[in-house]
């Protein structure tokens, strides 16, 4: 669940949550839920519904190796009593690969204890051994 409902920031970061989603369990993605579960909607027009899609399809082009964005659901949940007022959830499969995924610039994040966590050097290096060690 994400606090933020900064629509610049939520494009720049999409790609970060759905490779940590996809290096773990899969799962959704929210935004315009607080973390104490209070709905903060989202409001958004169409135009800047189709820019989110956009955005988040282009993120999924960069994602290596590539996966089939379709896989990947983008869902408005329209929020009751709102003027077009959304919760915006992004649900990601889990994968099936043994590797891990990656953004463009070779960055990668699993969800560890609920949270996204940035994996790299000898924190990556640790992950990827006990990655195979346990079979996940």
């Amino acid at each position: 669940l994400m606090t933020s409902i900064n629509l610049p920031r939520v494009k720049s970061v999409v790609d970060e949550y759905i490779i940590a989603f996809l290096n773990s369990s899969g799962g959704s993605i929210f935004w315009g839920i607080c973390d104490d579960t209070t709905v903060k909607s989202i409001p958004l027009c169409t135009a800047q519904k189709d820019d989110i899609r956009k955005s988040i399809i282009s993120k999924l082009r960069a994602v290596e190796p590539q996966i089939d964005p379709t896989k990947v659901v983008i869902t408005f949940h329209n929020v009751a009593k709102s003027e077009n007022g959304y919760v915006v959830e992004v649900n990601v499969p889990k994968s099936n690969s043994d590797g891990l995924f990656f953004n463009s610039s070779g960055n990668t994040w699993v969800r560890l204890n609920g949270c996204k966590q940035k994996l790299q050097g000898l924190a990556l290096q640790d992950y990827i051994i006990n990655r195979v060690r346990s079979g996940n």
